[in-house]
C-alpha cells in the first residue's frame, strides 16, 4: 500500500487515519476498522479520490461517486505526524498528487462530485 495522506497515532488502534492506494484498489485505514474497495486503477490517469466520516458512516469516493461506506466505531485520531505522499512512513506514493484537502467537518456527496468537477 502507498499512503496518500495520513496523520495520528501510528500502531495504536483506531488512532490513525490513512488513505492508501493498493495494487488491488484504495483504502481508508485507521489500524483497525479499516474500509478497503477493490478497484482497477488505469495507469497515467488523473483520478479523484475522497474520503468522509461523519461519525456515523465513512465513504470512499472515486470521482465522486461512493464506491465503499461502512460504519465503524471507536475512532479517536488526533491531528499529528501529517504527512502527504504517504501514510506511516517509507510507504511513499508513488505517482503525482495534485491537490490535498482535509476538512474538519464531513463532506456531502454533492460537494465531493462538485470538487472531482463531476
Amino acid at each position: 500500500s502507498k499512503g496518500i495522506v495520513g496523520w495520528g497515532n501510528w500502531g495504536t488502534t483506531n488512532q490513525c487515519n490513512t488513505f492508501r492506494l493498493s495494487n488491488t484498489g484504495i483504502s481508508n485505514d485507521w489500524w483497525n476498522n479499516d474500509l478497503a474497495f477493490n478497484y482497477a486503477f488505469t495507469l497515467n490517469t488523473w483520478y479523484h479520490v475522497a474520503c468522509s466520516f461523519d461519525g456515523t458512516t465513512r465513504k470512499i469516493y472515486i470521482n465522486g461517486a461512493v464506491v465503499a461506506q461502512d460504519t465503524p466505531t471507536g475512532h479517536n485520531a488526533v491531528v499529528s505526524n501529517f504527512r502527504v505522499g504517504s501514510g506511516n512512513g517509507g510507504d511513499y506514493f508513488n505517482g503525482g498528487i495534485d491537490e490535498v484537502r482535509v476538512w474538519n467537518t464531513a463532506r456531502t456527496a454533492v460537494q465531493i462530485a462538485n470538487d472531482a468537477g463531476t
